[in-house]
């Protein structure tokens, strides 16, 4: 059984913008990327993954009001287990993620300079624990990232349709 469109949209808008807001992430901390290019990606990734906080409470809250389908033997038991869980673990991971990029702005926070909002803390320790736990949450979501790529890549290659699913 297939994910209903709405799920599939939530889905790929998410990895769409998860995606870039990691590779952009990558760039900007590569040691030969200019100064001026790192502020206009981190101010465009600022402006994208704000907006994509309400996209992504919804897709929460879509997620626990319809189910996800059940489909019986597409993968073995052990993975239908550890799927789950990792599912679960990347929707904490995303809010995290999330959370601690507005927590951690030290300064107001710009929607494409069109609208701005005023920073939610000004404790520079809270701050800097926010920038801290926003860094290893963002390694680690590119590393839970790479490993949900690489589920479906294995799954599918060993016969188990589950791209088709989401598609």
């Amino acid at each position: 059984m297939n994910y209903d469109i709405t799920a599939k949209i939530l889905h790929w808008l998410s990895a769409l913008v998860i995606l870039w807001a990691t590779l952009a992430g990558l760039y900007i901390i590569l040691p030969n990327t200019e100064d001026h290019i790192k502020l206009q990606i981190a101010e465009l990734n600022i402006s994208i993954t704000t907006l994509f906080i309400p996209i992504f409470c919804f897709r929460i809250l879509y997620r626990i009001i319809s189910k996800a389908p059940v489909e019986q033997g597409l993968v073995p038991t052990r993975g239908e287990g550890i799927a789950m869980f990792m599912h679960k673990f990347l929707y904490v991971l995303v809010s995290i993620v999330l959370v601690s990029g507005i927590l951690m702005m030290d300064r107001p926070i710009s929607l494409f300079d069109i609208f701005q909002f005023t920073q939610l803390l000004d404790n520079s320790n809270i701050i800097t624990f926010f920038k801290s736990l926003h860094k290893y949450s963002t390694q680690l979501l590119a590393l839970c990232i790479l490993l949900h790529i690489l589920a479906v890549i294995k799954h599918e290659i060993m016969g188990y349709r589950i791209l088709k699913r989401m598609i």
